[in-house]
């Protein structure tokens, strides 16, 4: 009975959450909305945006795998990765746990080591999201419900680039000489014994930066990504607001709360961008801000999901046979 509720419980949350918009917005305003969109502009930005952050993300993601779990070529990386698109429906962090599987499955590479390599991603994608917000209250000071965000940012940035910083020089550090007789005290022994932080302990200062460099271009389409469904809808939003509040929605979407963020996404985006969002559509009293919002977020999200989806089955028939295929146990186990 507990393990049927938690595989149902993310799907009530988010039909409680539709409901309540729905209760605000009603689903044939939405769908009224929707006609007034630019429709085959939004289906050219929806595959355009796709493919183009698909191929960024598996340059990525190729670069990091083969630096730090095992070796893998671009193809391989876009098929794996779309194959797991098909989990990223349901939960991102189970997507991660697909990409371990199959690479334990295909290269018999620990399934640890590379969910530390996966761990190590998310951790340059946290401090990129965190400095694209941090910049946007710098070059305007942003409020919330007449709240001015720009203290609370700033304290909250300078603690996590401190702690940040402090791990990164704790790997950097732990296998020089003069730390060797701390490397068997307590948590110490059990970090650098772990396999899912050897990303960390073998990374050097260029490992760092083209990991960051390589995910740069991936973090600032995410963040455009609302700009352009926003535009089919004839609308438009101050990019200071894009970029503070779109990675607050993007690692809420990732956390396990509901499906793919169904639901807590589309009511982020209504809370944050109702105040500031203009269009001919809401000063001409036609539709209220959140009506847009509501609408184009679900939108969006139905055509990634179709697309995820559709592009995910093609690769898990191309990748299926592999996933059978044991090859030579030449790595040590996780």
């Amino acid at each position: 009975m507990k393990k049927y509720l938690k595989r149902i419980l993310p799907w009530l949350i988010a039909a409680g959450i539709l409901y309540f918009l729905f209760h605000k917005i009603p689903p044939t305003t939405v769908l009224s909305t929707i006609t007034h969109a630019n429709i085959p502009l939004f289906v050219f930005y929806s595959i355009a945006y796709f493919v183009i952050i698909m191929m960024a993300d598996c340059v990525g993601l190729c670069w990091l795998l083969s630096r730090f779990s095992t070796p893998v070529n671009f193809k391989e990386t876009l098929l794996m990765r779309g194959a797991t698109y098909l989990l990223m429906v349901i939960n991102y962090n189970l997507a991660q746990g697909g990409i371990a599987f199959y690479l334990r499955r295909t290269h018999k590479a620990p399934v640890f080591k590379t969910l530390g390599a996966m761990f190590y991603l998310t951790v340059v994608d946290l401090s990129l999201m965190l400095t694209f917000a941090f910049a946007a209250v710098l070059m305007e000071d942003i409020s919330y419900r007449d709240v001015s965000l720009r203290p609370f940012l700033t304290q909250f940035a300078l603690l996590f680039y401190s702690g940040l910083t402090l791990w990164i020089a704790f790997w950097g550090l732990i296998d020089r000489p003069f730390l060797k007789k701390y490397r068997s005290v307590g948590v110490v022994d059990w970090l650098v014994s772990r396999h899912l932080f050897v990303a960390f302990r073998q990374s050097s200062a260029l490992d760092y930066l083209k990991t960051y460099l390589l995910r740069l271009p991936t973090l600032v389409l995410v963040v455009l990504s609302l700009f352009l469904w926003i535009n089919a809808f004839h609308s438009a939003l101050p990019f200071t607001d894009l970029f503070l509040y779109t990675p607050v929605i993007m690692i809420v979407g990732t956390l396990p709360i509901t499906p793919a963020g169904l639901g807590t996404v589309q009511a982020l985006c209504v809370e944050f961008f109702k105040t500031n969002l203009t269009s001919p559509l809401t000063t001409g009293g036609l539709y209220a801000p959140e009506e847009l919002i509501l609408a184009g977020s679900l939108l969006w999200g139905a055509a990634n999901f179709v697309l995820k989806i559709l592009f995910g089955f093609y690769c898990l028939k191309q990748k299926s046979r592999s996933l059978f295929e044991e090859l030579p146990d030449n790595n040590p186990k996780s």
